[in-house]
C-alpha cells in the first residue's frame, strides 16, 4: 500500500496486479458497450477493499476504475488511455490515476514498450540487482 516512486499510484496498483487472486468480480451494472465490475478484496491485505473496474465489452479493455477503502471512501480514480499492441497483446498505454484524497494530484504512467524474455537469468533475483 506504500507509494510506487512517490506518486499516486501505490506500489500493488503497479507491481502486483492480480485483481483475480486478490478480489471476487460480480457484474455491478451494464450498457451496450461496457460493462462495470464490482471487486471485493478477498482478504484485508488486499491493496483496497472495492474496486469499481470499468471495462469495454468486446476487448475487455479497461477503461476506468474507482479504488475504495473498507470505510467507503474513494482513494484512487484512474482513467486506461491509448491502447497499444505489445507483442499482440492490446493494453492501454497511459494510466492516469487521480488521488481522490488530494483532488489536485494525479500521477501518469506511459508504457513506451514491453521487452519479451524467453528466459530471466536468476541472477537477477539477487538484491544487488534489485531496481535495475
Amino acid at each position: 500500500r506504500e507509494s510506487f516512486m512517490g506518486g499516486d499510484f501505490n506500489n500493488a496498483d503497479v507491481l502486483r496486479v492480480n485483481y483475480s487472486a486478490d478480489y471476487d468480480a460480480s457484474i455491478h451494472s451494464e450498457a451496450a458497450d461496457r460493462w462495470v465490475l464490482e471487486l471485493k478484496a478477498k482478504t484485508p491485505a488486499s491493496a483496497y477493499d472495492r474496486i469499481l473496474l470499468t471495462l469495454q465489452k468486446g476487448s475487455y479493455m479497461p477503461i476506468e476504475g474507482h479504488f475504495f477503502a473498507a470505510s467507503g471512501k474513494e482513494l484512487r480514480a484512474a482513467e486506461f488511455k491509448d491502447p497499444k499492441d505489445f507483442h499482440g497483446l492490446k493494453r492501454p498505454s497511459r494510466v492516469i490515476m487521480k488521488n481522490m484524497l488530494e483532488p489536485a494530484k494525479r500521477s501518469e504512467m506511459v508504457t513506451k514498450e514491453f521487452k519479451l524474455l524467453k528466459e530471466i537469468p536468476g541472477t537477477r533475483f539477487v538484491l544487488t540487482e534489485l531496481g535495475k
